[in-house]
């Protein structure tokens, strides 16, 4: 038999058959993902990861960064800076699907800051996932 000339062969056939059969040794759990800045500030991230937030991506404004085999379900926080002092309210969301996640700024409600004696409004960051859904979800 072929096998028994070449017994690395065999290991590889032994190997590539755990892998089609066991998920956690394949790439199932990867997706390609792209996150875009549309704003023109910096945009910082972070990865839960060992029960904190990891920072992994900052980006200039305009900018994009394309990762290949992104975890699904990740769990990602974001904000994107206003001036040199003052940031975005962090945003939250889950990484659950493939494609372009654009981040950008814009105001969201916010009647206990009115309440404080400032503005009705705050600046936040909002998330559209692939499929064109706008996502803000500032607690978690």
């Amino acid at each position: 038999m072929i096998l028994r000339k070449f017994p690395h062969l065999y290991l590889s056939v032994v190997i590539l058959f755990f892998c089609s059969i066991f998920p956690v040794f394949s790439q199932e759990n990867g997706i390609s993902v792209t996150f875009k800045n549309n704003s023109n500030n910096i945009l910082q991230c972070g990865i839960f990861e060992q029960d904190d937030y990891v920072p992994f991506i900052n980006l200039d404004g305009k900018q994009d960064r394309h990762f290949d085999n992104f975890t699904v379900g990740s769990k990602v926080r974001c904000s994107i800076a206003i001036d040199g002092r003052s940031s975005t309210v962090l945003t939250y969301f889950d990484v659950t699907s493939a494609g372009v996640h654009e981040l950008l700024i814009d105001k969201v409600p916010c009647p206990s800051c009115r309440e404080k004696g400032g503005q009705d409004w705050r600046w936040a960051t909002i998330i559209v996932s692939p499929d064109g859904h706008a996502n803000y979800n500032r607690l978690k």
